[in-house]
């Protein structure tokens, strides 16, 4: 059951790779999210089979959510567009990175 939602969801994120190709600030944002989703997934399994213990879902997306800022945080050099403007501004981060 596990195996067929997780082939799924990263097929998913396959087929976004593969229509937002590029190093542009929207691609790159894609990219760290599958990586902090699948280290704090990873992360979660582990604190259940080994410590028997258990993380609010919520609190593990505010983790994947202040991990990916603090990422798009140190950016530097980002091109300065509208697109890239809006991101900044949805996801909370200082224009700063723009230049």
């Amino acid at each position: 059951m596990y195996v067929e939602f997780l082939v799924a969801w990263l097929r998913s994120w396959n087929g976004l790779f593969k229509t937002n190709g590029g190093d542009g600030m929207h691609n790159c944002l894609y990219k760290l999210s599958l990586a902090a989703t699948l280290y704090h997934l990873w992360r979660e399994i582990n604190f259940r089979v080994f410590q028997n213990k258990k993380v609010d879902p919520g609190m593990v997306v505010q983790q994947i959510v202040s991990d990916l800022r603090c990422c798009m945080s140190a950016w530097k050099n980002v091109k300065r567009t509208l697109s890239n403007q809006r991101l900044c501004q949805e996801w909370h981060v200082s224009w700063n990175i723009l230049c």
